[in-house]
This record gives structure tokens, C-alpha cells and sequence, in this order.
């Protein structure tokens, strides 16, 4: 009880610390408010939002919200008590404390080494996309990157735990209903709960299996019904109806949602793109943000490589990195790599609760020299990227 103790107070001082030096870590919510306006329909017992904004849809004369409706559902308490005015970046914090203590102890069950967790504690929470996202989480589409990293950690924490098949489903499916790319982590939590017990026979192996698969279809299901009375087509998510403006406009109504024109940008975002600061124009000499499509994952956090070290049953780890892979393809072919964000790839989100396990099992296969200093600098980038560059920024501003 007393490590916990002690875990809490300092989770408690770094997110007043990040409060302290970035008031919006707390802000009130964007411009923005799928998920406020979501939650309003669902206290008013309806499936259809007031007014049409950026990426909401309108079928039939009706506007919908496309993203999948969990983030919604978990405000909409919240949203009866304080409206419009609730906050994502409040509960996205709640969040995030949640979180710390749930990968900590899913590390602690994997026996990584105390010293090795704090490090990876540290490189999940201040190295990756979940910090720029959490530091923007006024906005519905890094919320809903909180959240869904928040029911994967669970079920992943679950999975390696006591094991109780229903509650990783229900976690699975939650997560699904967040991010829908979420879904891929299930051949993975599977497989985890179906060698969780080795001595089992078959039939309680499957049993486990279908335990985990029902509350996993339940939610499923509830999806597929969610879009047929919005669109008439359980399989219709809405996005073909998207209101896009600029360029993403450009782009869908020349190749569509999904094209292999769109693979060459999306991977060098991924894998090539460096730390790179806008200047505005005309004399290109004041800073106005950080690239908006964000750096790539090798040159904002290069700890994330040292997965490929990790070692285990080899059935386990196919599925692991199958539930890394999928993501990786299908964001491949998609009309945007996640813009607009903030020295990182916000998509790899969806899978970064499966990937920092085979980061942690790596690192242990590794000097610690190595390891420690691909963290440092991700620490020290992002850092860099969410303060220093708007310190940055007024200083030119200025001159």
C-alpha cells in the first residue's frame, strides 16, 4: 500500500506540474465538442446532433457524430451535471492516473524489473503520443486516443492478471467503441487468457475463449444496431457523409476514404519524418507550431524499436505484433495520418498498450545505457515540442 501511496503523490505532482506550466492540460473544451454534443443527443434520447461542424455527417438532413460512441456514453453523467461546459481534459487526467497504476501493475505481473518499469512508466506517459494527446485532450480526437488507451491498458492488465475472460472482452469492446482499430488487440488478449492457465484442458481453454468473445459481441452488436439507426446499414459508420474542407477535402473527393496514393505520406510520417518546427511567413522568421502532421514514431520516440528484442511463445508473440501490424497497414492506405498533431503519431494510439509490453520485454534484452537514453530524449523531446517551442514562439513573436 505504501509503494501505491507513493506512485499516487507523484503522479499527483507531475499532472499539477504539466497544469502549472500548460493551462491546457485543464482547458475547457475546444472548438471542437463531438463528444459534448454526442452526450447532449444521448440525454435528450436521441442519435442526432443540433448543428453541423467539422467532420460530423449529415445524412437525410440529420447531423451525426461518426466516431464511435464510448467516450460520449462516459461523459454523458457528467455532461447532465455540467453541460456543455464539461471538461475532456479533466476526466482525461482521472484518466491517465488510472492508467499509471494499471500499466504499472502489468508490468509488475510480467516481472520486469522495478528499475526497468519506472523507466517504461515514464516512456509510455512523457515519450510517446499519449502525452502530446493528453495535453490536448480539449479536442474529441485525443480524448477519445485517452480513453481507448485507458480500456486497453485494462484489458491487457486483465489478460495477464486474474484472468477473468468476461472483463477483458467487455474492456476489449469497450476500447473498440472508442477507436475502432482497437479491435485488433483481441487475437492477442485471446491468445493471453488461453495459455493463462497451462494446465487447463480444451474445453475450458474454449470455454475461457467464448467468455471473452461474448461481452466482446455485445458491444459489437450494439455498434452495428448504433449505425443502422443513424444510417439504415449496420456496416454504414457514417464517414462517407464527413463535411471536410481543405486539402482532406481535396483528397476524398479524388481517391476516397482509402487509396494507396495515400501510403507514401503516411509511412514517411510514420518512419522518416524528423522534429520539425513552422515558420511564418513572409520573412519565415516568427514561429507559429509545431508540424501539424506531426514526427515520426523513429524520431519521437526511437525507444518504441527495441520491441523487436522482445522474446516469448511464439504464438503470442505472432498475435502481438498482429495487433501492431494491422493498425500500422490499415492507417497506411487512410486519407490522414492523424492531422493535426503534435510531435507524434497520434494512431499509434490504437495499438501502443500491445506494443510498450514488447517494449518493456525488449528492454530487458538490452543494456540499460541504451535504453535510458532512447527515453531521455523522447522525454526531452516532448518536452521540448509542448513548451519549448511555444516559449519559442513568443519570443519571436516579439522580436
Amino acid at each position: 500500500m505504501h509503494r501505491y501511496g507513493r506512485v499516487a503523490i507523484l503522479v499527483a505532482l507531475g499532472l499539477a506540474a504539466g497544469a502549472g506550466v500548460w493551462p491546457k492540460l485543464w482547458a475547457p473544451p475546444g472548438e471542437h465538442k463531438h463528444y459534448l454534443h454526442q452526450a447532449r443527443a444521448f440525454c435528450q434520447g436521441r442519435l442526432d446532433i443540433d448543428e453541423p461542424f467539422g467532420d460530423v455527417a449529415t445524412y437525410n438532413g440529420r447531423h451525426y457524430v461518426v466516431f464511435p460512441p464510448f467516450p460520449a456514453l462516459l461523459i454523458t453523467p457528467l455532461l447532465a451535471l455540467f453541460g456543455m461546459h464539461t471538461r475532456t481534459t479533466v476526466v482525461s487526467l482521472v484518466l491517465t492516473a488510472l492508467n499509471v497504476f494499471v500499466l504499472r501493475r502489468t508490468l509488475a505481473t510480467l516481472e520486469i524489473a522495478q528499475e526497468l518499469r519506472r523507466w517504461v512508466l515514464a516512456a509510455f506517459f512523457l515519450g510517446t503520443a499519449y502525452t502530446t494527446s493528453l495535453f490536448q485532450a480539449y479536442e474529441t480526437w485525443h480524448f477519445a486516443h485517452i480513453v481507448a488507451v485507458t480500456c486497453l491498458l485494462l484489458a491487457v492488465c486483465e489478460a495477464f492478471g486474474r484472468g477473468r475472460a468476461p472483463l477483458v472482452g467487455l474492456f476489449c469492446g469497450l476500447a473498440f467503441l472508442s477507436r475502432h482499430l482497437c479491435l485488433c488487440a483481441a487475437p492477442f488478449l485471446a491468445w493471453t487468457l488461453w495459455q493463462h492457465h497451462p494446465a487447463d484442458t480444451l474445453t475450458r481453454k474454449v470455454a475461457r475463449i467464448g467468455l471473452m468473445c461474448l461481452p466482446l459481441a455485445v458491444c459489437g452488436g450494439a455498434y452495428l444496431g448504433f449505425n443502422y439507426l443513424r444510417f439504415g446499414d449496420p456496416f454504414d459508420t457514417g464517414y462517407s457523409y464527413l463535411r471536410l474542407e481543405g486539402f482532406l477535402a481535396e483528397r476524398v473527393a479524388q481517391y476516397g476514404l482509402f487509396d494507396v496514393a495515400y501510403v507514401p505520406f503516411n509511412l514517411t510520417h510514420l518512419f522518416l519524418q524528423g522534429f520539425h518546427i513552422d515558420f511564418a511567413s513572409p520573412k519565415y522568421l516568427s514561429v507559429t507550431e509545431m508540424d501539424p502532421f506531426g514526427t515520426s514514431v523513429t524520431f519521437a520516440s526511437p525507444f518504441l524499436f527495441l520491441a523487436v528484442l522482445a522474446r516469448g511463445p511464439r504464438a503470442w508473440l505472432i498475435t502481438a505484433w498482429l495487433a501492431v501490424a494491422l493498425p500500422v497497414v490499415h492507417t497506411a492506405f487512410y486519407y490522414n495520418n492523424g492531422f493535426a498533431q503534435t510531435n507524434a503519431q497520434r494512431f499509434t494510439l490504437d495499438y501502443l498498450p500491445i506494443l510498450i509490453i514488447l517494449v518493456a520485454l525488449g528492454c530487458q534484452r538490452s543494456h540499460p545505457r541504451w535504453w535510458k537514453l532512447a527515453i531521455g530524449y523522447s522525454v526531452a523531446l516532448n518536452a521540448l515540442a509542448l513548451i519549448g517551442v511555444d516559449l519559442l514562439r513568443r519570443v519571436t513573436a516579439a522580436l
